[in-house]
């Protein structure tokens, strides 16, 4: 039921972030070798089905491989600014060491890909995992897509 007053076009919001939150839970659930709870039925089955097109990809095949590997790592960065210190919060989905970099990797969930709407997000944790983890260097960050199973380099994306 709708809350009284509750726009409908923010219920869809809300949904959709229920549903990304669900497919993140997935991938971390795997890592971390913990099966589902239950059969996967309904919007869980296809929260699973999402979350196993990042696994079969060349980026989550990395993942699976690598020996240091952080998922929902929160942080808090400390930014100094003209108006002063200022600290930013924030978590990134998965951070991993491949062969050649550390790999920052947001996973997104939005059924219309508009990568360059992420990128001031994206360089924040690329920066921010290059500041917390300087022996890993090079960092290279990218968003990953579920429903299309496309990885986005931050290079590719626009400047902003």
């Amino acid at each position: 039921a709708r809350a009284p007053g509750a726009p409908l076009a923010r219920r869809g919001a809300e949904r959709a972030a229920d549903f990304g939150t669900l497919v993140h839970a997935l991938i971390e659930d795997r890592f971390k070798g913990r099966p589902p709870l239950g059969p996967l039925k309904g919007r869980l089955e296809k929260a699973a089905r999402l979350a196993g097109r990042f696994f079969d990809s060349p980026l989550g095949k990395m993942s699976l491989a690598a020996e240091f590997r952080k998922t929902e790592y929160g942080f808090v960065a400390h930014s100094g600014g003209a108006g002063g210190d200022e600290y930013i919060s924030g978590k990134i989905d998965l951070l991993f060491k491949g062969e050649d970099a550390l790999y920052v990797v947001d996973y997104k969930t939005d059924r219309k890909e508009e990568p360059s709407a992420h990128a001031a997000q994206l360089r924040f944790y690329r920066d921010a995992a290059a500041a917390l983890f300087p022996e890993l260097r090079p960092v290279r960050a990218c968003l990953f897509y579920v429903r299309t199973g496309r990885t986005v380099p931050l290079e590719d994306l626009p400047l902003v």
